[in-house]
């Protein structure tokens, strides 16, 4: 190897998607198989609704309606997980139809906390048209289980997160329309 050479570090999906999630928030093209297609569709969608990338800004509901079928079904199940996964980076959280979360159950403090601080708990909506592109809500958009990994996210602030990936699942086949 010469002198002047330098090893070119190996670039890693992560970096990819970076830069590619930067190309679309200038308004540059993200070419053909750089990004997962359900996550620039929901870049997309995240645009058309005017979601800041750069902070949350959630809806809340005070009170979340807890005494529905599946809460009351979810939760027992929810907390018996959540004891099994006790000191693991993994939280479970239970939203409802329309991405206000029901209940959030972590076993690990430091998790706890980021949580907190992006306002993941009980009575915030994590939608898309709130939250951007997230695990929650744009499971809920494409109606199936979606892997977001903290740079595909739209909000700076959910890049952050001590776990690098979240998954998400959903029941229905598509987010019903708001009450």
């Amino acid at each position: 190897m010469s002198r002047g050479a330098r090893l070119r570090p190996e670039v890693t999906g992560d970096s990819r998607l970076a830069r590619a999630r930067e190309r679309f928030l200038t308004g540059e093209p993200v070419g053909p198989g750089q990004v997962r297609e359900s996550i620039l569709a929901s870049w997309r969608r995240s645009r058309e609704w005017h979601v800041a990338a750069d902070r949350i800004d959630l809806s809340y509901v005070r009170d979340p309606d807890l005494d529905t079928p599946l809460a009351r079904t979810a939760l027992p199940v929810l907390q018996n997980l959540r004891e099994s996964l006790q000191g693991e980076l993994v939280s479970v959280i239970l939203t409802d139809a329309h991405g206000v979360a029901l209940s959030r159950l972590t076993a690990d403090h430091d998790l706890e906390r980021h949580l907190d601080r992006v306002q993941l708990a009980p009575g915030f909506s994590y939608a898309e048209e709130f939250a951007g592109t997230n695990g929650i809500g744009t499971a809920l958009e494409s109606g199936g289980r979606r892997t977001c990994s903290g740079t595909s996210t739209t909000p700076g602030t959910l890049r952050t997160s001590p776990a690098p990936r979240c998954r998400s699942a959903t029941r229905s086949p598509a987010r019903p329309s708001a009450p």
